[in-house]
């Protein structure tokens, strides 16, 4: 007996796409299962992009599954291959070789192209999304001795931080006064701000590069205030522009990315689904749609859109939760952190965001059990003993009680 439909198409071979195979397999999925891949390799998780492989600390990133896996799993990749359409009218895709894919069910998992800015690419500048990129920016930062970074998003944090412990002498330019200001709350900012600063890379904030050009001696950045910055090295974290143009050109409905509804199916054809950093979902809340680009983001979207394939009841849904590794320093933040709650301070390490008395949001410097109970506490709607939880010597599980349904949290 066939479960689910008979034939499902993904396109986009990052940790979305493989994860929402894999998924759908494991939810008893029997029909025919293809994804189709830019990059060579099969799906892998993209942490170790900006940390372990800049360090030389590992040769390649964690695969999503272990090479025999997919075959066994009934999976086909068709890697190093390029989508050119979408044919809604007759349920297929096109390739770029002139091949076609047929599908009852389609999953757009394209991810998104790192941002640049003009001249950036001409001068020099790296990007970071691919294994390639990484094995591309290793190379070059072994023989360099300083390195500018564009960008004071996770994503440029990260890079800054592994060039330092390279050796290399490291300057950071971001447009926010605040460090990961579209992530994290005030709070956890300060303490990655602060981490980088001890560690001796030198913050520019509130400033932007509005030039860069192949100058003596390496790349020459001009900021908006004047000052020049000279680099053997540059590396653009400014983000991404989602990957929407298949999705756009066969008429589905996108705001910069691919609007969904809460199982991610798209709003303009049932049969279609997009996960990952290129959906735009309405939160659950019924706050405006917003993309979310994280890696736990990845794993969630897969994971409920499969269940809404195959026709199964949803799970609770987790809070949306982040987190980042720096200096030996692991920064975790989940659920609501919306300036307008109460923020208490639990010791030096945790911030608690209270909605009342319920716990909306937790924020945390190497305090894993901490996080740990709040992400559960934020999902249960459970409420906090305040004058309790603010004692960093009592377990904070121990602080939450039961007092209303549950809610999943936003983070804003």
């Amino acid at each position: 007996m066939t479960v689910g439909p008979q034939s499902i198409v993904v396109v986009g071979g990052g940790h979305a796409g493989g994860a929402i195979a894999l998924s759908l397999r494991e939810n008893g999925a029997t029909g025919d299962i293809v994804i189709v891949g830019e990059e060579p390799v099969a799906p892998y998780e993209r942490p170790a992009l900006s940390k372990e492989m800049l360090l030389a600390q590992v040769d390649a990133p964690v695969p999503l599954a272990s090479p025999e896996r997919w075959p066994e799993r009934g999976i086909a990749l068709r890697l190093a291959t390029k989508v050119a359409a979408i044919d809604r009218t007759h349920r297929c895709v096109l390739l770029e070789d002139d091949s076609a894919l047929p599908y009852d069910v389609l999953i757009l998992a394209t991810g998104g192209t790192a941002r640049s800015i003009s001249g950036s690419l001409e001068a020099g500048a790296f990007t970071l999304r691919t294994v390639a990129d990484a094995e591309s920016l290793r190379s070059r930062a072994r023989i360099s001795r300083s390195a500018l970074i564009l960008g004071g998003g996770l994503i440029g944090l990260e890079v800054a931080a592994s060039l330092r412990q390279a050796g290399l002498e490291v300057d950071l330019v971001g447009a926010d006064r605040q460090v990961a200001a579209r992530s994290f709350p005030r709070v956890a900012s300060d303490w990655i701000a602060d981490a980088h600063v001890k560690a001796g890379v030198r913050l520019h904030l509130g400033s932007r590069v509005t030039a860069l050009r192949r100058a003596e001696g390496g790349i020459e950045a001009q900021l908006a205030n004047g000052q020049h910055l000279v680099s053997d090295l540059v590396i653009l974290g400014l983000g991404i522009e989602p990957n929407s143009r298949l999705a756009a050109d066969a008429g589905l409905p996108c705001n910069g990315g691919i609007l969904v509804d809460e199982d991610y199916r798209t709003l303009g054809d049932r049969r279609i689904f997009a996960i990952g950093d290129i959906a735009e979902r309405s939160a659950i809340d019924g706050v405006r749609p917003s993309r979310d680009e994280s890696w736990s983001h990845a794993r969630r979207s897969a994971a409920i859109a499969a269940r809404a394939i195959l026709a199964l009841p949803p799970e609770p849904e987790e809070a949306p939760w982040f987190w980042t590794s720096q200096f030996g320093h692991m920064i975790q933040v989940a659920g609501t952190t919306d300036t307008r709650l109460t923020a208490v301070r639990r010791g030096p390490g945790v911030m608690l965001y209270l909605d009342g008395n319920r716990l909306a949001g937790i924020a945390c410097l190497d305090t894993p059990r901490d996080f740990l109970a709040g992400r559960r506490a934020i999902a249960s709607g459970q409420g906090v003993d305040v004058a309790r939880a603010a004692d960093p010597a009592t377990d904070l599980r121990k602080c939450f009680f039961t007092h209303m349904a549950p809610h999943a949290g936003v983070m804003s």
